[in-house]
């Protein structure tokens, strides 16, 4: 169970996510008329493809003829959203048919800051603090609660790619049970079947759970439920696009050119910056080197819990570093710098921070950094289409 701190560092974060979700202007996030034409042709009984064009909708309103290049994620939170949004809508109910996409967007993105608290209940054991800094490291972050008022399948992606890891953790700990596993296997499932930036937190959870008291073979438990779950949908992406996230299929009918290496993305000042300015609001671009030291000292906490590596962190590590490439490999390849694509980082980061924090008694500091998220968080996030 959560205690009081975790609950009312959530409560923030849905409080102020739900705010968002009530006062923003429709279409006022990135893509998110893209999102909605998506979930409402699921509504109506068809998987769109990226080439796809919207129908006109009362919901915004839609205006017939926009690309639906939304469609090669999985369709998991459309089909959740897109019905009764459609039901809604036909009632005459348009703007509760979009507040609801957006509701249920806060409330997944809720329920991975409690994940998150879960994973830094895991690893510190018996350490009250660190879970509550941990939430507030993951869902206090200034842009957080703006991408999770807006109609998008972000926060169940992050709620999915949180809770994996934090009940993988519980049979790499504790030993397999039936319930454990059962839990594991739906978890992927949704992670696979929500967006693929949430597959490497699959692969994590197998790892997790082959190792320490679990056992091998229940790396299928993950594995095998993604597969079942979702295989389908990328295989179809194989099939139409010619990969399994239809990157490239998309970047051709979008006109976008790689702009350079993953390895010179990395590296981008630009990239960085412009990650930096999407999550940050009014107060980015930060002076350069606020940046470089925030971003240093997020890296090493993660570093610190390395210096005796455990399986779980080494695991959590490497998850964490293929989510930075695979967002860099995206801007590499044309795709655009959203600060919210590095957002399952702090599933990670969070706990690490928590950790350090309250081994070296900065716990104070870093809920003052907090708290300026918090008022960081009134700031309207900026307008902006594709990916």
């Amino acid at each position: 169970m959560p205690s009081a701190g975790v609950l009312a560092v959530a409560g923030a974060t849905l409080t102020l996510a739900v705010a968002n979700a009530l006062a923003a202007p429709p279409f006022t996030g990135n893509d998110e008329a893209a999102h909605v034409a998506y979930a409402l042709a699921i509504a109506d009984g068809r998987l769109p493809t990226v080439s796809d064009r919207s129908t006109a909708s009362p919901i915004g309103p839609l205006v017939p003829g926009r690309l639906i290049y939304t469609a090669n994620h999985p369709p998991l939170y459309y089909a959740l959203v897109g019905p009764p949004m459609a039901g809604l809508a036909d009632a005459g109910h348009p703007g509760a048919a979009l507040r609801l996409a957006r509701l249920a967007n806060a409330l997944f993105a809720t329920l991975a800051v409690l994940a998150t608290a879960a994973i830094a209940a895991r690893l510190a054991p018996g350490r009250r603090r660190v879970p509550i800094l941990a939430a507030a490291v993951a869902g206090l972050v200034p842009a957080y609660t703006f991408v999770a008022g807006f109609a998008y399948n972000d926060g169940l992606a992050l709620a999915a790619a949180a809770g994996l890891p934090a009940a993988a953790l519980a049979v790499h700990q504790d030993g397999a049970t039936s319930r454990r596993l059962v839990l594991v296997g739906l978890l992927a499932a949704a992670a696979a079947l929500a967006r693929i930036s949430a597959l490497p937190a699959v692969a994590a959870a197998a790892v997790l759970v082959a190792t320490g008291r679990g056992r091998r073979r229940d790396a299928l438990a993950p594995l095998l439920s993604a597969l079942v779950g979702a295989g389908w949908f990328y295989a179809r992406n194989e099939y139409r696009y010619g990969d399994l996230t239809g990157g490239r299929y998309l970047y051709d009918l979008l006109d976008r050119e790689p702009r350079m290496s993953v390895a010179g993305a990395l590296v981008d000042h630009g990239f960085w910056s412009a990650m930096a300015a999407d999550a940050w609001g009014r107060f980015a671009p930060l002076p350069g080197p606020l940046e470089l030291l925030l971003g240093i000292a997020a890296l090493a906490c993660i570093v610190w819990q390395l210096r005796r590596p455990t399986v779980a962190w080494a695991v959590l590590a490497a998850y964490a570093l293929v989510v930075v490439v695979a967002v860099a490999r995206f801007y590499a390849q044309g795709g655009g710098a959203h600060g919210r694509y590095l957002y399952p980082l702090l599933a990670v980061a969070g706990p690490a921070v928590g950790i350090v924090a309250a081994r070296f008694r900065i716990a104070s500091a870093v809920a003052g950094s907090r708290c300026f998220g918090l008022s960081a968080n009134r700031t309207p996030m900026r307008s902006r289409s594709r990916p």
